[in-house]
């Protein structure tokens, strides 16, 4: 639990006070406990940062738990724009296709190596992936199956699938440019 120091704003000593209930509370509605524990530090943050309150908070626990509950629900909603965004298609490596005549100066030996090891490279991405968020990424990406039918395959969350699903990407995509 953090310490408050004495002269702190009384959000701040509330945010201190009450860590672990707000931690709960988001914890409860999202399911993940670290998501949880992201989401009162960015409160706290929010807190240390903003301005102070024009008028004082008659019930700063209530304030709080309204606050964090936004935070997380923006947080979601961003993961989960993120996770509709950043997609891998059917076909992978199609950029590295190239025209009949020859474009990006590759042979069509050297082409199939190239695929070959974007192929490897993607491989030890995905088996570097959690357990959890590696078998999200499978059944979403390799075999096309829904979020929701994942999320009741797996007994989670949708909103669990989507952060494994962001996670996977932030690991994987990463990996395929540095190939690249």
């Amino acid at each position: 639990m953090l310490s408050s120091p004495s002269g702190s704003p009384p959000l701040l000593q509330a945010i201190v006070a009450h860590y672990d209930e707000l931690t709960g509370y988001v914890r409860r509605r999202f399911g993940d406990k670290a998501f949880a524990q992201e989401v009162v530090h960015e409160v706290c943050l929010k807190v240390l940062k903003g301005p102070a309150p024009e008028q004082d908070i008659r019930t700063p626990l209530a304030f709080l738990r309204r606050m964090a509950m936004h935070t997380a629900i923006d947080r979601y909603r961003s993961e989960r724009t993120h996770a509709g965004l950043i997609s891998i298609s059917d076909g992978p490596f199609d950029e590295l296709a190239c025209d009949d005549d020859g474009a990006f100066g590759l042979t069509a030996p050297e082409r199939a190596a190239a695929q070959r090891q974007r192929e490897q490279a993607l491989l030890g991405a995905i088996r570097r992936l959690p357990p959890r968020t590696q078998e999200v990424f499978i059944l979403i990406h390799l075999y096309h199956m829904p979020q929701a039918g994942v999320a009741d395959k797996l007994g989670i969350s949708r909103g669990m699938i989507a952060r494994h699903l962001a996670r996977a990407l932030d690991d994987v995509l990463p990996a395929l440019r540095d190939h690249d």
